[in-house]
């Protein structure tokens, strides 16, 4: 498979990593040479210096056998323009752009989408999504859910004081009596696939898979209990904070998105109440203008006397949005320390995420992760996988995907499948139902598996659940 990216930027470069690593034949454009050198001497894939907007240049990285093109470059006209281009003139089958504008996003749904672009990416909804979901659960947590069951992957940090502490994956399962699988751990800006002998140190960041229901029951046990989250503070008034609000009062202001949604928070019968801090007067008229019930604060969230003034003290969630990831950590951390029970928070940086989870700020998202995930979603759901999630800069996915009847995987148990190393099914879902994927268990055909793999091997994992030996 040949897919050819437009724009090395931080989102170009990192789907070329996954692909990569997958083995896939990568092709970036970039325009700008000093750039495009960089790119060339970190990926294994060829870079094609030029404008994306150039028929030559977009022949001379193989557009016209390539399978996938997608435009990701900071531009969103240039990206539309050369959708339009690849359509025109190349045989491309599936054209993706990266949108940042939400008007020509919205333009383009009222239009029911150009015949020039197949999928469209905006990083400020599908970030708004994942900070929704945080939301709806608590905000106690990182949440990544799945299209056919209630099971979920969530992370925590452990501290000084946890009872995990200094305990074997396998001592810790007899802690607490509820089903639930640690199946990766952030260290040392590193990770590790771990086995019931790995030992768990201060300041690991453990992701865990288990239904909804357990989730509340571990929370509990590791005393962060689940509450409605009524009273919100949005930390910054740019496009994320802007369509949080577009949810959160659904119908209730002007302007309305016809963006379709993927799935989202569920609907809430009466609003939240939002107080919006912005420092930008233009921003703060526009978010008053556009949602008359929000209360807008033209003021510094940096300002000490601001949590007394307005007192935000008793505000149940700060979600800092700016575009400053520094700034929003702060934010998080100062107001936990006023007495805020909880945080999420906007972060760019892989590293950060293990950072903010051992500050106490209880979510944080990745723009960058968020818009490489719609990407890489929408590229394995032409073969049959449903939900992608990347950790750790993509050198860990996290996929969803049925089992199909003719596959190699059908009809074998767990531990007779031949599956890479590092690799681990973690969720088997039979008509519904969340089955613990024990090494004896038999897989079906039309089960739905969740699994945990490297990057270098998800073709491999996705061809043993759907694909004839």
């Amino acid at each position: 498979m040949r897919v050819v990216i437009g724009g090395a930027g931080v989102v170009g470069m990192q789907i070329a990593r996954q692909l990569v690593a997958e083995r896939k034949d990568v092709v970036l454009i970039e325009s700008d040479t000093v750039q495009a050198r960089y790119a060339s001497e970190r990926l294994d894939c060829m870079v094609v210096t030029g404008s994306l907007n150039s028929i030559a240049t977009l022949r001379q990285a193989g557009t016209d056998a390539a399978e996938y093109f997608i435009a990701v470059t900071g531009s969103d006209e240039i990206n539309i323009i050369a959708c339009a281009l690849v359509a025109r003139h190349f045989a491309a089958p599936y054209k993706v752009a990266r949108i940042r504008s939400i008007e020509y996003a919205e333009s383009i749904a009222d239009d029911g989408g150009f015949i020039w672009v197949d999928w469209v990416v905006t990083p400020e909804i599908e970030t708004a999504q994942a900070v929704l979901r945080s939301i709806e659960y608590g905000a106690t947590s990182d949440v990544m859910v799945f299209r056919h069951s209630d099971v979920q992957i969530r992370s925590f940090a452990v501290d000084a004081g946890s009872e995990f502490l200094k305990r074997t994956l396998r001592e810790t399962s007899t802690l607490i009596p509820i089903a639930f699988l640690v199946v990766v751990i952030l260290r040392d800006n590193a990770y590790i696939i771990p086995s019931g002998d790995t030992e768990i140190r201060e300041g690991d960041v453990l992701y865990v898979v288990a239904t909804r229901r357990d989730f509340d029951l571990l929370f509990d046990y590791l005393g962060k209990h689940r509450r409605k989250l009524r009273r919100i503070v949005l930390v910054g008034g740019g496009k994320i904070a802007i369509e949080l609000l577009r949810h959160l009062y659904p119908g209730n202001h002007t302007g309305d998105s016809t963006i379709p949604r993927r799935p989202s928070a569920r609907k809430r019968r009466r609003h939240p109440n939002v107080k919006v801090i912005e420092r930008d007067k233009e921003k703060c008229k526009r978010i008053a203008d556009l949602f008359p019930d929000a209360v807008v604060i033209n003021a510094d969230i940096t300002d000490a006397d601001l949590f007394e003034e307005e007192r935000l003290k008793l505000t149940d969630v700060v979600v800092a949005t700016t575009e400053n990831q520094e700034l929003n950590m702060v934010t998080a951390v100062y107001a936990k320390s006023r007495g805020i029970p909880r945080s999420i928070v906007l972060v760019g940086k892989a590293n950060y995420i293990k950072m903010a989870a051992n500050l106490g700020i209880d979510a944080s998202v990745n723009l960058k992760n968020a818009t490489v995930d719609s990407v890489l979603g929408f590229i394995r759901g032409q073969s049959s996988v449903t939900t992608v999630y990347s950790i750790f800069d993509g050198s860990v996915e996290v996929i969803e995907l049925p089992v199909a009847e003719c596959s190699k995987a059908a009809g074998a148990r767990i531990q007779e499948l031949a599956l890479p190393q590092n690799s681990l099914i973690v969720a088997v879902i039979r008509a519904g139902e969340h089955l613990v994927p024990r090494g004896n268990l038999e897989i079906h055909g039309d089960d739905q598996i969740i699994a945990i793999t490297r990057s270098t091997d998800i073709d491999r994992v996705q061809r043993l659940f759907t694909q004839s030996p």
